[in-house]
């Protein structure tokens, strides 16, 4: 079979699944309680062979977008309509293309003259949803059709990045240390989420644990990311949560995470030295690894961070909407990028060859993901890029495997043993095993999932245009 296989799309179908949170996550500005998640069924011929690829994605409302004027459903409404579209697109650009690289390319390109995109005033992240969805169940395909797990394909370049990125990607491929047999957990401390018992006072009694407290006991998680307010008021939150690391953990990790919180760089400077002359957070601040995305995304990459002398590196997330960003907020000052593979899989891959180039360096996020192709996916990915942690909140925030249906978890328990377990995502010394996933001979499963309720039609209630939304505040 040829080094990067031809793919051939046949037919995409759409699904969409309900997930109710356990716990109501609170990130940004909205809080949410409900996630739909979008499924994709890919029928290919991939290096001359038929296949099905899978992918699964959480339609988050507001973090893809942060335009005051869109409500919590119709933002999520507009992620199904960037899946419909990229599914309708992908079966008439892709009858015949060179690799998966060139799909994903072409895609793109495809997705932002899109009349219908247009129309409605997507913006490049919403696009990227849709354009994710396809390219990960085209992955999937394409290791289910050469028999292979995800690792092999990323080591031997059946994607067909090197084509594009040339010797860079080469030699960080060339340069990558085995995979771990395990990940880190960083856990999400959300702007509202209970610390103790005393701040629960209407948690779900289901016997998992609810407070981060109760938390770090049950796992032994001592890694965090922490949602970040954008004024002085909130350290004072972040004085309580220090105060409870402290006590219960000898040491622990940090990244700081402000959610474009800040629409002015000297105020986040000031909030930032505020931090540091808090005798209180004196070892909360001396854990931080890093902060992430301080600055709106209209402001993120026309603002020069050289200026600020801050005791940690900042990167970019939800400003990495092009295949330019990365480079572009390099030039300003920020020292990394995250992972998300519901920003794309080869962009992500792509940057984390472009940050070890340069000296900088690639983290993986989460955005809810829940279990299953999702959350395999997500943790394959992740393994490839070789971080130590991850950040995880799907499984605290949302219901873990007892929401799937039945078949379908006693499937993916049984492919993963590992990794979920009775209650839900197996962490052991806050830690997740990976020997299933990347054993797994398909984009980190071998699952065949439900599909959903079927998903070919949304109804948009209004026109925004990107440059309405670059304008607004959050």
């Amino acid at each position: 079979m040829d080094h990067r296989p031809r793919i051939r799309v046949m037919e995409a179908r759409l699904g969409e699944r309900q997930w109710p949170l356990r716990i109501p996550f609170h990130y940004g500005r909205v809080t949410v309680s409900r996630f739909a998640e979008v499924h994709l069924s890919l029928d290919a011929v991939i290096g001359g062979r038929s296949v099905t690829g899978y992918a699964a994605e959480i339609a988050a409302p507001k973090w893809f977008e942060k335009d005051p004027r869109i409500g919590t459903d119709e933002s999520a409404d507009r992620l199904k309509l960037a899946a419909i579209r990229a599914a309708d697109i992908a079966g008439v650009i892709a009858a015949d293309l060179p690799d998966i690289a060139v799909l994903e390319r072409e895609l793109t390109r495809a997705m932002a003259s899109d009349t219908t995109l247009v129309d409605a005033g997507l913006t490049a992240l919403e696009r990227a949803f849709g354009v994710a969805l396809v390219e990960r169940a085209a992955i999937d395909g394409l290791c289910r059709a050469l028999d292979l797990p995800f690792e092999a394909i990323v080591a031997a370049d059946h994607l067909g990045l090197t084509a594009d990125e040339g010797d860079a990607y080469r030699t960080w491929l060339s340069s990558r240390d085995a995979p771990a047999r395990s990940i880190g957990v960083r856990h999400t401390v959300g702007l509202a989420d209970p610390l103790t018992a005393a701040d629960s006072t209407d948690g779900p009694v289901d016997g998992k644990p609810v407070t981060l407290a109760e938390v770090i006991t049950a796992t032994a998680i001592d890694r965090f990311k922490v949602k970040l307010g954008g004024s002085l008021e909130a350290l004072d939150r972040l004085e309580a949560i220090a105060r409870l690391l402290d006590a219960m953990l000898p040491s622990y990790r940090i990244s700081l995470d402000a959610n474009e919180a800040f629409d002015d760089l000297d105020v986040f400077a000031g909030v930032m030295a505020e931090l540091v002359r808090r005798p209180r957070l004196k070892r909360f601040t001396a854990s931080i690894v890093y902060v992430e995305q301080p600055l709106h995304r209209r402001l993120a990459l026309s603002t020069d961070l050289r200026r600020l002398a801050l005791p940690w590196p900042v990167i970019i997330d939800e400003s990495d909407d092009s295949d330019d960003a990365f480079a572009r907020a390099l030039a300003l000052g920020y020292a990394g990028v995250s992972m998300k593979t519901c920003k794309g899989v080869l962009h992500g891959l792509r940057n984390a060859a472009r940050a070890a180039a340069a000296g900088a360096f690639i983290t993986a996020e989460d955005l809810c993901v829940q279990p299953g192709i999702a959350l395999q996916q997500n943790l394959a990915a992740a393994a490839a890029i070789r971080v130590a942690d991850c950040e995880r909140n799907g499984h605290h925030f949302g219901p873990g495997t007892t929401a799937l249906p039945t078949d379908e978890r006693a499937a993916i328990e049984a492919l993963h043993p590992d990794v979920y377990g009775p209650e839900g995502l197996r962490i052991v010394a806050g830690q997740i095993h990976l020997g299933s996933t990347l054993a797994a001979h398909g984009f980190g499963t071998s699952l065949t999932p439900r599909h959903g309720e079927p998903l070919t039609s949304v109804r948009m209630r209004s026109k925004i245009s990107p440059s309405a939304e670059n304008k607004a505040t959050f």
